[in-house]
């Protein structure tokens, strides 16, 4: 302070504590910077040696071993997940042999470490995360009567289903499928309300199964699609088939590479799910007017209307049927102002002379990709996430 009294008073008073560090470490884990995970470990390490040093007040606790696997989880660095899991470890190991509570991993620890193993671009990335999965289901069992502890939740199980979903493994699909299983097993029969699936897991799902190049794809799709309805009737409110699930089985159909006798059977999964999807849009709406607090999206998007036409190029012989079924597809997407570009180029593929009547009829004088009449687009969103003419 510059009292010059040479007492140290100030210098102490300075001193960083451990709740100094955790600030800079969780400050450098929101900073985005590519040097955030060497900073978080270097400050770590001071920690740890401070307090080897026999410095007690400096002894790492689990809020900054987590803030630090949290930066590496969303660093998505190689190798950011196995570092993670060391750190895991750690704590894992210090809590044992001490009994620390300040140093039990928590669950959102496990959570991070899964997410982190995912993130990390690592070839068995998703083998690695369903590991630290039965790690802390065996964990939970060794100490459920010990107080504080966890069981994984449907958080932890959602990460590991999504992490084999997106992984390149050809299993990929079927071991997110396996894991879903045994998740609403555990929540049915086993009384793990925690487990509870809920949409947006069985959608990861399905997509992966849309994804795959399993011949049996649609069909996989499609029994999950039933599952969700069928717990929905049985209650479980959250689990309601949503416009996600109907659009990925539409493209799991429109995708598939079966013999001749199974492309009809695909073909009759993607129609009975478009026509599904307009009777839920009607149902939804009319249960919002009840109910207007119920906020329950179900409207087609340019998704669905571009996936199902793909579905009668890919699936149908050319001929009248396949013609009048992309007419009424095109037509459909036009009054629901949901015809885009992509939805566009699709019916163009399948049905160009109905296209150009359409535009004719709208005053131009050929089909223009750019100058869309407004009123078959005005509900359109931007398609940022998928390049349709890739797929």
């Amino acid at each position: 302070d510059g009292d010059g009294d040479g007492d140290g008073d100030g210098d102490e008073d300075a001193k960083p504590d451990i709740i100094t560090y955790g600030a800079v470490i969780s400050a450098w884990g929101r900073s985005g910077s590519r040097d955030a995970c060497d900073r978080v470990e270097a400050h770590l390490r001071t920690l740890k040696e401070s307090y080897e040093a026999g410095d007690e007040a400096m002894k790492p606790n689990s809020i900054i071993y987590n803030s630090v696997i949290s930066t590496l989880t969303n660093s998505g660095k190689k190798g950011s997940g196995d570092r993670a899991e060391e750190l895991l470890m750690e704590m894992e190991k210090s809590y044992q042999e001490t009994g620390d509570p300040a140093m039990m991993p928590e669950l959102k620890t496990y959570t991070s470490v899964v997410s982190a193993q995912s993130n990390s671009r690592s070839k068995d990335g998703a083998e690695k995360a369903e590991k630290m999965l039965r790690r802390a289901e065996k964990l939970a069992r060794d100490r459920e009567d010990e107080e504080g502890v966890f069981l994984p939740d449907v958080v932890l199980y959602g990460s590991v289903i999504h992490a084999w979903a997106k992984s390149k493994d050809n299993e990929g699909a079927q071991r997110a499928e396996d894991l879903l299983n045994k998740m609403i097993e555990m929540y049915e029969g086993g009384g793990r309300d925690s487990l509870k699936p809920n949409a947006k897991i069985v959608d990861t799902v399905i997509h992966a199964w849309a994804l795959s190049n399993h011949p049996l794809k649609a069909e996989k799709a499609r029994n999950l699609l039933d599952r969700m309805k069928q717990m929905h009737e049985a209650g479980v409110e959250k689990i309601r088939p949503d416009v996600f699930a109907y659009t990925w089985l539409i493209y799991a159909a429109a995708t598939s590479n079966g013999a001749s006798d199974e492309l009809k059977h695909d073909f009759a999964i993607a129609l009975s799910a478009f026509q599904e999807i307009h009777r839920e849009a009607v149902k939804a709406e009319e249960e919002e007017k009840e109910d207007p607090s119920s906020h329950i999206v179900m409207r087609p998007d340019s998704y669905v209307y571009s996936f199902f036409m793909k579905a009668c190029l890919r699936l149908l012989p050319e001929g009248e049927e396949r013609d009048n079924l992309v007419s009424g597809a095109f037509e459909l997407s036009c009054r629901n102002g949901m015809t885009n570009k992509h939805v566009l180029s699709t019916a163009m593929k399948v049905h160009p002379a109905m296209v150009l009547e359409r535009f004719v009829n709208m005053g131009f004088e050929k089909v223009s990709f750019v100058d869309i009449p407004e009123e078959w687009g005005r509900n359109v969103k931007r398609m940022k996430s998928i390049d349709v003419e890739k797929l």
